[in-house]
């Protein structure tokens, strides 16, 4: 199998390879294998699709001829911003308990997405200092389990 295509939501990936099965063409979906995508909460990562060798020609045109002409490309659902502050809270309190580096990246990311969906505003910016401070723990529990760590080596 050849990959012929990317596209980074599920939506648009299973889309075109419905398309592509439908129009006889063996194609499948293969991504999302990084864990953070479905930390998430979302269908977003890299999705490849994979067409039969023999094949890819015929996908390519076809896929070309839809894209074009329909605009079947789906735009991401924008979530209203309430949901990607309380995202951001709840990353960041995971972060202290669980895995930090996963957890601050999600929560620093919804905080993102808060902050850019969320017009200016005293109550805004007062969410965006907590949140952000919330990161704080994590980053002195990481400073210490990493400064544990190196007296941990030069000891051994």
């Amino acid at each position: 199998m050849k990959k012929i295509k990317s596209y980074q939501d599920k939506l648009n990936a299973d889309l075109v390879t419905q398309l592509l099965i439908s129009n006889e063409i063996n194609a499948v979906v293969i991504g999302a294998k990084n864990y953070t995508s479905h930390l998430m909460g979302s269908g977003l990562g890299q999705f490849d699709i994979l067409v039969d060798s023999d094949q890819y020609d015929q996908a390519i045109e076809l896929i070309n001829k839809i894209t074009l002409e329909n605009k079947i490309i789906v735009e991401p659902v924008i979530q209203n911003s309430r949901v990607y502050l309380s995202k951001a809270v709840m990353f960041s309190v995971m972060a202290a308990i669980l895995i930090p580096v996963v957890f601050n990246y999600a929560a620093l990311r919804n905080l993102r997405l808060y902050y850019i969906f969320t017009p200016p505003s005293m109550k805004k910016y007062i969410f965006v200092i907590l949140v952000l401070a919330l990161q704080i723990p994590v980053i002195f529990y990481v400073y210490l389990l990493s400064h544990w760590f190196v007296m941990f080596i030069s000891n051994s």
